[in-house]
């Protein structure tokens, strides 16, 4: 073996020992900074999810939720971590699964009716009677918001007045289940109201009909500070965005003042003349 050979081995045994010092000190980088890590956030921890679909006003039952792990910085603090501390409570709100459970989307059951545990404190639940017509050809669903419009006869004449808005509905008929968007021909739909709001629909419905109209959920809310027993709420919808160069804005051309005229110097020989511009 000539020295161009022996140089060449060299180099490469060269090449080789550093590529092998390089991934060792990679894998000990790596392995400190996993060192370093705290290891509590790593760690898992059981919590309740939901096993299946669970509509609104539903009791949970055990065949209904189950137990999965977690990690522990990703659970909510309001979770349940035990099945029997959620068996027999009452959803407030559509549950889906695999959903972790937690405590604001579930109500105690005491008793009586699981909708009544739906319900917001303070507040009540009306049933009105419907048909096709004041049930907005049956596209009013659970969990829709609706404005609630009385009409009276005064004299020869009718008036119509909105007497409550964006009114929750919890159910239709005897469902609470939103379920599909299809339309639904139903009897009477269930709204919930305050105890002002309650006293409303009762008169509004001895004095003469009523009508609901849908809303959109998406409409910005604010509440009427005219009437804050009831705790009626207005609609308020999003301006339009007028687009550049489609509506012209016309604005008030403001003159400005003239200026002045300069003042000018004129020289002859030893006379100096100062006149104004015209």
């Amino acid at each position: 073996m000539n020295y161009e050979t022996r140089k060449n081995v060299w180099l490469i045994f060269v090449a080789l020992l550093f590529a092998a010092l390089a991934a060792w000190l990679a894998t000990r980088w790596m392995q400190t900074r996993m060192d370093a890590m705290d290891p509590n956030k790593l760690a898992l921890s059981s919590v309740v999810i939901a096993a299946r679909d669970v509509p609104l006003g539903k009791r949970i039952q055990k065949d209904d939720i189950r137990l999965a792990r977690a990690i522990r910085t990703s659970i909510p603090p309001d979770a349940f971590t035990r099945t029997e501390n959620v068996v027999g409570h009452v959803s407030k709100a559509a549950l889906f699964s695999g959903e972790v459970l937690i405590d604001r989307r579930l109500s105690k059951y005491v008793g009586g009716s699981s909708l009544a545990a739906v319900l917001e404190p303070g507040m009540r639940a009306v049933t009105v009677r419907v048909d096709d017509v004041i049930g907005v050809g049956g596209f009013v669903l659970p969990e829709n918001r609706v404005d609630v419009v009385a009409t009276f006869q005064q004299g020869n004449s009718y008036e119509a007045e909105t007497i409550l808005q964006d009114i929750r509905v919890l159910a239709v008929d005897q469902r609470s289940d939103p379920g599909s968007n299809e339309p639904l021909l139903v009897r009477a739909v269930t709204l919930e109201v305050t105890p002002k709001g309650a006293e409303k629909i009762a008169s509004a419905e001895q004095r003469g009909r009523i009508q609901l109209t849908l809303l959109n959920p998406m409409s910005a809310k604010t509440v009427m500070p005219n009437d804050e027993s009831a705790m009626a709420e207005v609609v308020v919808r999003t301006p339009k965005l007028i687009e550049a160069g489609l509506f012209p804005i016309k604005t008030p051309s403001l003159e400005r003042p003239r200026d002045p005229s300069p003042a000018v110097t004129l020289i002859r020989g030893t006379q100096v003349t100062t006149r104004k511009s015209e």
